[in-house]
């Protein structure tokens, strides 16, 4: 008997939607990595939950290799070309000079990677983090603190109690607006 959703199936990822899946796949790489090292220190190369770890490690990259083939594969044609080089390279795996946030908190790490991620993306990179002694505020972009305008835009930014709580709006009000 058929399938009746062939057509789902064959449906391609959106550049946006590879965009995102090689930057939660950077992230689990670069923890993987790091907890196998961890593992390996501890328990030996040979140990069960160092070669667990090496395969998801390896898996991971395999995975990354694939979608990294096909998000070029599918956008090859698409114009202009010479825009989306740079796009389609470094979507699986970044450039040299890309860093993640690393924090002891993953809630708080995820957010400012996420956030980090889309000031790139749609932000020429920029992103404000600013703590006053009565909470915390973030916008992307620069405010222009040398003039009246820059600080009324601080002014008007909503404050939050918690660092956590100021990225969950940001990319809140960000995910609507781009909706």
């Amino acid at each position: 008997m058929p399938r009746k959703n062939l057509s789902r199936r064959n449906q391609r990822l959106t550049l946006e939607q590879h965009k995102e899946i090689g930057f939660k796949l950077k992230r689990i790489e670069a923890q993987l990595r790091q907890l196998h090292r961890l593992l390996q220190r501890h328990y030996g190369k040979s140990a069960r939950c160092s070669s667990d770890t090496s395969r998801a490690w390896s898996a991971i990259n395999s995975l990354r290799c694939e979608l990294d083939n096909l998000v070029i594969q599918e956008n090859q044609l698409l114009p202009p070309l010479e825009t989306l080089n740079e796009e389609l390279i470094n979507c699986y795996y970044g450039t040299a000079t890309e860093e993640f946030v690393t924090a002891t908190n993953p809630e708080i790490q995820f957010l400012l990677n996420q956030a980090i991620f889309t000031a790139r993306n749609q932000h020429d990179g920029h992103l404000t983090i600013m703590r006053f002694s009565t909470g915390w505020k973030v916008c992307f972009g620069t405010p222009d603190l040398d003039t009246g305008n820059g600080r009324e835009i601080v002014l008007m930014l909503p404050q939050f109690e918690t660092l956590e709580a100021a990225l969950e709006y940001l990319l809140a009000v960000q995910s609507k607006e781009t909706e």
